[in-house]
């Protein structure tokens, strides 16, 4: 993973990962879970394919459920705050906007205890379609699969480089959440593992965490500024969140508590002084999580149990990545200069 500044657009980021998503969504299911999630990126289109649980090739009324779940409004089963959901999704209208939004869209689902594949596609911004086809099939490599071409009216150079990296991006991203699933691209196994997708942000030592529901990694901060990479639920929360600012805060605390006892200039080392020296990694897990609008950037919901980091614990990870070495170093300078003050 490289850094380098540019322009996107994050409507277009939020289709593919809608998508995603659901196929990541899916792995976390307690019957017949995803175990496998391909991704397959051209200038022609975008497809997601899982092989986990099936939605059944019925009719419901007058319309199959495949049919019902991706291309009518507010059909999801998410509303209901007093079920515990660690899902992605929320309000049911991912993959509606997706085909919305798209010249074309194909949705192929096939149920295997039915031995039904039922394939309907949309175009003209789900406007144009004949209806869903359904044929007799028993095995299907893939019980779900859906293949869009964003609509250059919307984005007109959504299949330029500097998207096409994004999406590979996500795709790096929910293999390195998600480690249960083998993830690919375009025929190739994406890296698991959240150590190692540390690895690929920082050459510096870095160390991981684990906590109850949630990964933790610490590194040192390469600009002198804090930094954090998370994720709730499998969604990227570019913005962070209360998850980061619970995390941070537990940290900054221990961190003041271990140098106090290793230097009297302590007390003046404030938290956000500490801020500076690191890079937090983040993978949460989070009942029921609601978020600041639809791109689902930032985390809003309280952190009413947050998984606890010992002081041991944090004290033995900042010596390893050398978070401790650089604020002892920061407050000898300090104290140096209040002494050359003094004199």
């Amino acid at each position: 993973i490289s850094y380098r500044n540019c322009r996107a657009i994050p409507a277009l980021l939020k289709l593919f990962d809608e998508i995603l998503m659901n196929a990541r969504d899916n792995s976390i299911l307690p019957q017949n879970p995803t175990t496998i999630i391909k991704v397959d990126l051209s200038s022609d289109g975008i497809s997601v394919a899982n092989n986990g649980e099936c939605i059944p090739v019925k009719l419901q009324g007058d319309e199959y459920i495949p049919s019902l779940v991706f291309f009518k409004l507010l059909t999801s089963e998410h509303y209901d705050d007093s079920k515990t959901r660690v899902s992605a999704g929320l309000n049911g209208y991912g993959c509606k906007l997706v085909s919305i939004f798209s010249s074309s869209i194909t949705v192929e689902c096939h149920d295997p205890g039915r031995g039904l594949l039922l394939e309907q596609t949309y175009t003209e911004n789900m406007t144009v379609t004949d209806g869903p086809k359904i044929r007799k099939k028993k095995k299907n490599t893939f019980t779900t699969k859906v293949t869009f071409t964003p609509d250059t009216k919307f984005f007109p150079k959504w299949n330029n480089n500097v998207n096409m990296a994004l999406f590979r991006r996500r795709v790096l991203d929910v293999a390195a959440t998600h480690p249960h699933v083998k993830v690919y691209l375009n025929g190739s196994r994406v890296p698991s593992g959240f150590k190692r997708y540390m690895s690929m942000f920082t050459k510096d030592k870095h160390v991981l965490i684990a906590t109850d529901k949630w990964d933790v990694g610490l590194a040192l901060s390469p600009t002198e500024t804090f930094m954090n990479v998370s994720f709730v639920n499998g969604i990227h929360t570019a913005k962070g969140g209360a998850h980061v600012m619970c995390i941070t805060d537990q940290l900054t605390t221990h961190i003041q508590s271990i140098l106090r006892k290793r230097s009297k200039s302590t007390s003046k080392l404030s938290k956000r002084n500490i801020m500076h020296k690191l890079f937090v990694f983040i993978n949460a897990t989070v009942e029921n999580p609601h978020f600041g609008s639809q791109t689902k950037e930032e985390m809003t919901t309280e952190i009413i149990s947050p998984p606890k980091m010992t002081r041991d614990t944090v004290a033995k990870a900042i010596k390893t990545c050398g978070i401790l070495a650089e604020l002892e170093a920061w407050l000898a300078q300090k104290e140096l200069s209040s002494l050359h003050k003094k004199m």
